[in-house]
């Protein structure tokens, strides 16, 4: 069907027996779309798909069609949407206008989400944010042309706190929820009437909904937004302020008075989500330096902490604490690590502020693997030399680490023990340098071994190699 066509779907049911008495209810799924009354006349309103049912009143028996309305006026050329990007909590949602030109076409518009299991978009162009993420809706008309707006879903935060008006915490914080009761010194003057407001602070950060009639039982207190002083770590200084008007009998009547209640309070923001911006470092260089950094809250820039300092720590891959990571690596209080000694472990990144005092843990962190690259294996690029009578070469150079796919940790610097089967053949000095004695005869053979000491961790087997040397 067109926009503006009609369709008689009663001419066209069979209903048995034909002599029944039932009455047939018409309905439709999406009326903005196609109305239809109740002598079954449809009315294409608007291009989309619908399905019209049609049901006997008594027997409830049902029966659909689908219905594809498509426009009638002139084809639209191309499209825009109100928004290139969209912000939302996970279960909000927000409707994207689409945007025809020319402005007097109409055109069938196609709605679609790139992942759905992230946000959905509905046949209006509402889109609903489903998980933390990130997704594409897309749409389309029917020449093809199409137009897009980005979508980030943010895990929703906070959490709700019961409380009396005299007993609102002094620090509140983002995304919490505060339900606020009548204090007893409110509750004593039986209020007709309580104005709350904020009278100290930014109002577009703070949302008040009066609890009752007029207000006299109390208020939900939201925090939307803070603006903090990040260099200070100073939260958003506030002052809410109820007025409560109330009757007071004496001799001369009822007399109508007010009273105002004053609290002072601070709004924080606090981390809930932080990353390490680096992974699975490998170093190589012995006393490197490199420095961490974090991002909180996903690095919107509104969204940062109000106290974003770190406490930073060596620890195993779970977070905890390990002293012997200290061996391989330090880390100071910056977050810039140094390279001591061959070995893996994690550092840890914990924000302060998310720091459970009755368990002793923090509750936001992040874990990276530093890895000062260990010798796993070690070999000659040959099995066996030939020197003549008094002859040298530096075998250290012939030396493959690893398999030669990965540089080991401090390789020129690493200490490595070297040794002869027999001296009196060939001797090797501490720098591998293999000499063949006056003594040596030719054609005799010796081994000179080598041993990786300095490139595992204390403890680990080290990898050892030899090399025969063949007097000419």
């Amino acid at each position: 069907m067109n926009v503006k066509e009609t369709y008689n779907l009663a001419e066209k049911i069979s209903v048995e027996p034909e002599n029944h008495t039932d009455k047939i209810i018409y309905s439709s799924n999406n009326k903005d779309i196609a109305s239809v009354d109740n002598a079954g006349l449809i009315t294409a309103l608007k291009p989309g798909d619908i399905v019209i049912t049609a049901k006997s009143y008594v027997k409830g028996v049902t029966a659909n069609i689908a219905i594809h309305v498509l426009s009638s006026g002139k084809p639209a050329e191309s499209i825009t949407l109100s928004k290139e990007q969209m912000t939302l909590l996970e279960g909000d949602a927000e409707k994207i206008d689409a945007i025809l030109t020319p402005i007097d076409s109409e055109d069938e518009i196609t709605w679609s989400s790139d992942n759905p299991e992230i946000a959905t978009v509905d046949t209006e162009g509402n889109v609903t944010g489903v998980v933390k993420g990130k997704a594409i809706i897309t749409a389309t008309i029917t020449n093809g042309e199409s137009a897009s707006c980005a979508v980030k879903v943010k895990k929703r935060r906070g959490e709700t706190i019961i409380c009396t008006y005299d007993k609102i915490p002094k620090k509140i914080y983002k995304f919490n929820t505060y339900k606020i009761s009548t204090s007893n010194a409110m509750k004593k003057l039986s209020p007709t009437k309580i104005d709350w407001t904020l009278i100290i602070g930014n109002k577009d950060n703070i949302v008040l909904t009066p609890v009752g009639e007029n207000g006299k039982d109390g208020c939900d207190l939201y925090v939307k937004q803070v603006n903090s002083d990040f260099t200070k770590r100073r939260g958003e200084k506030l002052r809410l302020q109820a007025i409560a008007t109330y009757i007071k009998t004496n001799k001369k009547g009822e007399v109508t008075k007010t009273r105002t209640y004053k609290r002072n309070i601070t709004s924080y923001n606090l981390s809930y989500e932080l990353v390490l911006d680096t992974k699975d470092i490998s170093i190589i260089k012995k006393g490197e330096t490199i420095p961490l950094n974090v991002i909180f809250n996903d690095g919107d820039a509104d969204d940062q902490p109000t106290n974003s300092k770190i406490k930073w720590m060596i620890t195993d891959a779970a977070g905890k604490k390990d002293r012997k990571g200290g061996k391989v690596i330090s880390v100071n209080s910056k977050g810039i690590i140094k390279s001591k000694t061959p070995g893996v472990t994690y550092v840890t990144a914990f924000a302060v502020d998310s720091y459970i005092r009755t368990s002793k843990s923090y509750t936001v962190s992040d874990t990276i693997k530093v890895t000062c690259v260990p010798v796993t294996s070690v070999a000659f690029s040959e099995t066996s030399l030939s020197l003549a009578k008094l002859g040298t070469s530096n075998l250290k150079e012939k030396l493959i680490f690893n398999n030669g796919t990965e540089e080991p940790f401090n390789k020129d610097g690493m200490k490595l023990k070297w040794s002869s089967s027999n001296k009196q053949i060939v001797s090797v000095n501490k720098n591998g340098v293999a000499k063949v004695t006056n003594k040596a005869n030719s054609g005799e053979t010796c081994k000179i071994t080598v041993k990786a000491t300095g490139g595992v961790p204390k403890g680990q087997t080290v990898p050892e190699a030899t090399i025969d040397i063949i007097v000419q």
